[in-house]
């Protein structure tokens, strides 16, 4: 028997990882709430636990936790606004701007809605169910430059191509993802889709506060299993 360097002990013999006796099972209201401010501000996980004296995997899965809550609770929005939370890759390649990109690949597209951006990824499942939406009605399109550029997610050749209205709106939403996300240090690239909505979440709200306030709603009424990113 012997200890990892996370805390917990492994059996030399079976291999089995497992927590020390008396290790507290539940994180008090200080710690939680640390986490919950963490990640409304943009903090690295590694940050959070530093401060706290948690286990960073710890708080790298509560960080996954709010990821997967704010996603579900956005693709059922835009669902109910749109059908679905997907678009076909056809309104792309159909398109004026798809048809001068040929090489590149489809991420998804922004449609500006009263003071949000709305982010609708490309189908890429066999459902039949895409959102009912007309090209013309698109602020950007999300592409990278090519498949290595998207194999790699490298953001320096993720582009958001002007659509037909609100396109300083879009590139700026673009502009402030990338941003965030660079601060992840390359944490993003496990679970691109979920940090993205994490981005629009951010965009879009009004306040840090505000984003406490709902990220402690959700976590309070739901539970969901964890992604278990490497950082965030």
């Amino acid at each position: 028997l012997y200890q990892l360097g996370d805390g917990r002990n492994k059996c030399s013999v079976c291999l089995r990882k497992f927590s020390p006796t008396g290790r507290r099972s539940r994180l008090t209201t200080e710690e939680m709430e640390a986490i919950v401010s963490g990640f409304a501000v943009g903090s690295p996980a590694s940050a959070v636990a530093s401060e706290t004296e948690l286990n960073p995997k710890t708080v790298q899965l509560y960080y996954g936790r709010i990821r997967e809550l704010l996603a579900a609770e956005r693709e059922r929005y835009l669902a109910s606004c749109y059908g679905s939370a997907e678009v076909s890759r056809e309104i792309f390649t159909d398109s004026g701007v798809g048809m001068k990109w040929r090489n590149a690949i489809f991420i998804g597209c922004l449609v500006a809605h009263s003071n949000e951006m709305e982010l609708l990824f490309v189908n890429e499942s066999k459902e039949e169910n895409v959102a009912r939406l007309k090209s013309s009605a698109i602020a950007g399109w999300l592409v990278a430059a090519d498949h290595h550029a998207m194999e790699n997610l490298q953001l320096d050749r993720i582009y958001c191509l002007d659509g037909g209205v609100d396109k300083e709106r879009a590139r700026k939403f673009w502009m402030n993802s990338k941003r965030r996300l660079l601060t992840y240090g390359g944490g993003f690239r496990k679970h691109f889709r979920l940090y993205l909505r994490e981005m629009e979440f951010k965009d879009n709200i009004e306040s840090r506060e505000a984003a406490r306030e709902q990220i402690w709603a959700m976590l309070e009424t739901k539970t969901t299993t964890s992604t278990g990113e490497r950082d965030a």
